[in-house]
């Protein structure tokens, strides 16, 4: 088989693998995989499931979660730092114009 026709049987191996292809693109694939046995064991691959324990399912949950955390309190941080430096550039401007306005 060539390699071009190989590539667009690779990105279709998923939807055929799924049956969610259409009727079309599975005659071609099915039609390629009959005498192509690398495609055919990169089909055969897809099948394997993938199992992930649940204890680093939970450590990865974890992990988001501190990430999250830290991102909220940083971005509470540098609000609340933006709302200070805001608050008294306004004073500083309002006692400015006090000054001015009294001379």
């Amino acid at each position: 088989m060539s390699k071009k026709t190989c590539e667009v049987i690779k990105d279709l191996l998923p939807l055929y693998a799924e049956g969610i292809c259409s009727e079309e693109s599975r005659t071609i694939v099915t039609r390629h995989l009959s005498g192509c046995s690398e495609c055919s064991e990169i089909l055969r691959g897809m099948g394997t499931e993938i199992r992930v324990s649940a204890d680093r399912d939970i450590a990865v949950m974890k992990k988001i979660r501190r990430r999250i955390r830290i991102a909220k309190l940083l971005v509470g941080l540098y609000t609340d730092a933006a709302c200070n430096r805001l608050f008294c550039l306004c004073r500083s401007q309002r006692k400015d114009s006090g000054a001015d306005a009294s001379m």
